[in-house]
């Protein structure tokens, strides 16, 4: 049920995305829903998407972060909770400072 639920907030995000291709909370909610479905990758280019139109994204760079080290790629993961620690975000200067004593 969950699935479908995801799959309709997917489809409308994506029409509103076509009709405008600025729309930075409809590409962060569009990878909330391609997580949910477990299309990680759609999910990974959707937030670099808010990154790219909305460089000061602590949010996005955090849960970019989170689905990296979901996807093994640790490193990729560290570069972004750096960048959003470096925007303020506290849970990401945490995990950082892990990650970056890892190396």
């Amino acid at each position: 049920c969950m699935k479908k639920k995801f799959q309709e907030a997917f489809d409308d995000l994506s029409k509103a995305i076509a009709l405008n291709k600025k729309l930075v909370d409809a590409y962060l909610y569009r990878a909330y829903a391609c997580e949910g479905l477990e299309i990680n990758q759609s999910a990974l280019f959707d937030y670099q998407q808010v990154q790219r139109l909305k460089p000061g994204s602590a949010l996005a760079f955090l849960k970019s972060a989170q689905l990296k080290i979901k996807m093994n790629d640790p490193k990729g993961a560290c570069n972004d909770y750096k960048k959003a620690a470096d925007l303020g975000n506290a849970e990401a200067q945490d995990i950082y400072e892990k990650c970056s004593k890892e190396k």
